[in-house]
């Protein structure tokens, strides 16, 4: 399965502890959702668009089979398992992080 976020808009500028931002979810190079982030340090939210609940499901389930993430918080490896909200997240990151 092939997923991609596109149509990513980011304001840095109102981003206070999470970051802002906007973007389209595409399964297997279809438009199936769209996620979001207010910038206030809550989850990040996505949702089907009309008659795609089924695509993005399927995206879900996918996205839970990907490796988790690690990484070391008060001398402990911590696991973060994958799922699809982990998963936009870090792509977002990424694409902060590439246009720094």
């Amino acid at each position: 399965m092939k997923l991609e976020l596109k149509n990513v808009k980011i304001n840095l500028e109102f981003s206070e502890e999470t970051i802002m931002f906007q973007a389209d979810i595409f399964v297997n190079n279809k438009k199936v959702g769209y996620a979001r982030n207010d910038g206030h340090g809550g989850c990040t939210n996505y949702n089907a668009y009309e008659n795609q609940r089924e695509a993005l499901r399927e995206a879900e389930a996918y996205a839970q089979t990907l490796p988790s993430s690690f990484f070391e918080y008060n001398g402990k490896k911590v696991e973060i398992k994958a799922n699809l909200e982990n998963w936009v997240d870090d792509q977002i990151n990424e694409y902060v992080n590439a246009k720094e």
